[in-house]
């Protein structure tokens, strides 16, 4: 499609250029046209955005330099789609980008007062497509306005393409905070950090069992009264997945050795209280990091889809001798999908999780679906379904709960695995998707525990996982 970027000289910049050329990798033709400077309604953070690549090594210079080029506006762009950038160049524009119901040009500021904004593309017809993307360095302005404007481009490419319009709640109000405050604390804790390294341990993520609740309808609102699985205090164990197989239960876990910082994947049965019969032992391992064992069964085979992003796919693995041994299929996908959690819904199998495509992996949920649980499964036309770090990455096998379908997700605002909110998926199809927060588990206030990132459940138990400093476990 032809666009036409429309921006006032005030507002504009070399973060300018690289939405276009972001615009133009999803097949469009873009061009700009730099409107005289209205009036300023930013007071743009230079000072931070100068020092930060002195503290955390992030280029700011998109945000500093003016347009690196300005290519000539076209003789006639009477059909152009017009996307105003500024309120100076909302006159006949079709789509319109805010933030919140702010300009666009105040984002450094709001990022640099510890606020997270939605980005907004509105229609002139009052449809609107909206997205919350992941701010993975929350202390750098600068590599979060990179998080933005990559996440703007898709937005921007979604709404000029016809995709359906997606509205998302807005986060919950915080006060604005002090730049120069939030920079201190930020450079403080990391001089802290880089002069007594040897005293810090990293965070450390713990995995609880419980049984579950005697009531069929209950969800889960704390994660108390878990049994903490033991560990050797040099590893974490992370994503926890219960499996039953020939009237037995097994745990499936992330372990995480601190020494070689590349996950692996492990096994233990559990008795009738839910403890582990024997150490974990492992079952998995690659070159690369391993994480999220999902476990699915078909055709009286049992098969496990890991995470193995860094290598650039979704592999599939079959159980050869259950639970210890494993044999490597074809990969499902040449994508390297995030959390991937199969799913049967509709007629078909459908495959939900996470792509980073150019930005972060906590918030572009994507879905790919298939005629059989092994494939060949192709993208879902509104990929990415939506643009949230609180509601996109999965944070569990999808389950049953009455008649509704139960989607755990990670709440990443403001870092990963904060929480885990319970999503019912209300449309999956081959047009649309749609979930909405039935309810949500996050950490007690003001505890040891910091996150919990996935759930699973059997016919009996349910199991979380749990973030705590250094290696102190859980109450």
């Amino acid at each position: 499609m032809n666009l036409l970027l429309g921006i006032d000289l005030s507002a504009s910049g070399a973060w300018l250029d690289v939405l276009a050329s972001q615009l133009r990798t999803f097949g469009h033709d873009v061009v700009t046209e730099i409107l005289p400077a209205g009036r300023a309604v930013s007071s743009r953070p230079d000072w931070l955005l100068r020092l930060e690549p002195r503290l955390y090594g992030v280029d700011s210079g998109a945000w500093l330099s003016p347009v690196r080029e300005s290519p000539p506006l076209a003789a006639d762009v009477s059909g152009r789609l017009r996307i105003a950038l500024s309120p100076a160049a909302a006159s006949d524009a079709g789509l319109q980008v805010t933030i919140e119901d702010e300009p666009l040009a105040l984002l450094p500021q709001r990022l640099a007062q510890g606020l997270t904004p939605r980005l907004i593309v509105s229609g002139a017809n009052g449809t609107r497509w909206m997205a919350l993307p992941a701010t993975e360095r929350p202390f750098s302005v600068a590599f979060t306005l990179d998080s933005y404007i990559q996440r703007l481009g898709l937005l921007i490419h979604k709404a000029a393409s016809g995709h359906e319009p997606v509205e998302i709640p807005a986060p919950a109000p915080r006060e604005p905070q002090s730049p120069a405050g939030t920079a201190w604390r930020h450079f403080v804790a990391k001089a802290l950090g880089l002069a007594a390294r040897h005293r810090f341990r990293p965070d450390h993520w713990h995995v609880g069992i419980r049984r579950r609740n005697e009531r069929a309808d209950a969800l889960p609102r704390s994660a108390e009264g878990c049994m903490w699985v033991a560990d050797d205090g040099q590893s974490y164990l992370a994503d926890p997945i219960l499996w039953e197989e020939g009237g037995r239960t097994f745990l499936f876990v992330e372990v995480f050795p601190f020494s070689t910082m590349t996950g692996f994947l492990a096994v233990a049965e559990l008795d009738d209280e839910a403890r582990p019969l024997g150490p974990l032992r492992p079952v998995l391992t690659r070159k690369g990091h391993l994480s999220y064992p999902f476990l699915f069964g078909h055709d009286g085979q049992t098969y496990m889809i890991p995470e193995n992003a860094a290598e650039g796919h979704l592999p599939l693995y079959r159980a050869t001798a259950f639970p210890d041994r494993w044999e490597e299929c074809a990969p499902l996908l040449d994508v390297p999908l995030q959390d991937a959690t199969l799913i049967a819904h509709g007629g078909a199998f459908w495959l939900l999780g996470n792509e980073s495509r150019d930005g972060s992996s906590w918030d572009c949920l994507c879905a790919y679906r298939a005629e059989t649980p092994l494939g060949p499964f192709i993208p879902h036309a509104r990929n990415p379904l939506m643009i949230d770090a609180r509601f996109a990455r999965s944070a569990g096998p999808v389950f049953r709960h009455g008649e509704e379908l139960i989607r755990p997700v990670q709440d990443c605002l403001g870092g990963y695995g904060r929480g885990v909110h319970f999503m019912r998926i209300t449309r999956l199809d081959a047009h649309s998707f749609q979930q909405e927060r039935v309810s949500s588990l996050f950490p007690p206030a003001n505890g040891i525990v910091s996150g919990i990132h996935t759930y699973c459940r059997s016919a009996r138990f349910e199991a979380f996982d749990a973030l705590t400093p250094a290696s102190r476990k859980p109450a």
